[in-house]
């Protein structure tokens, strides 16, 4: 979806209830703790929101942040730091024991019931909000703007220099 300001596709559009809905995945358990904060207003996320209710004409949506079992890649971290902080030798390599214990302790999907692991904020936009989003988009391409023609400035310039140097 698009407009003349800002591009963006939901991760699940409700369009009966007029709902976007964008899922974050989170690999740690304190991930679920990130809309305790008092500053929910200034969280990218929420902005995020905003600007899908924009492009589909919504003024309800939701973050929804899940915890999964994380990726092969990321419990491989897990197991070397793990191990590093145990075993200083560079010669020895985690032991199949250890391996599965660290794979058991982020194996979130199967340890834990599904309405443990979600938590989710709701966002309520306005047309302040669409608003807001305009006129930062319109100063940010104005300075973008402004930065690009110094550039083709200083390239003409440097080419000039190097013509007049010769």
């Amino acid at each position: 979806f698009e407009n003349d300001f800002i591009t963006g596709t939901p991760d699940v559009l409700l369009r009966q209830f007029k709902t976007t809905i964008d899922a974050k995945n989170v690999y740690y358990p304190d991930g679920l703790k990130f809309f305790k904060s008092d500053k929910d207003e200034t969280n990218l996320y929420t902005w995020q929101i905003h600007g899908y209710n924009w492009l589909l004409e919504h003024h309800t949506g939701y973050v929804i942040r899940m915890l999964m079992t994380p990726p092969e890649n990321l419990i491989e971290k897990e197991i070397y730091t793990a191990w590093k902080s145990i075993n200083q030798d560079p010669d020895e390599y985690p032991s199949d024991e250890f391996r599965n214990d660290i794979k058991t302790q982020f194996d979130f999907e199967n340890k834990m019931p599904f309405n443990e692991r979600y938590t989710f904020k709701k966002i309520e936009s306005t047309q302040k909000h669409f608003d807001l989003i305009k006129t930062m988009v319109t100063l940010a391409n104005d300075y973008w703007d402004e930065l690009d023609e110094k550039f083709e400035n200083r390239k003409v310039l440097h080419f000039m220099y190097m013509i007049v140097t010769t």
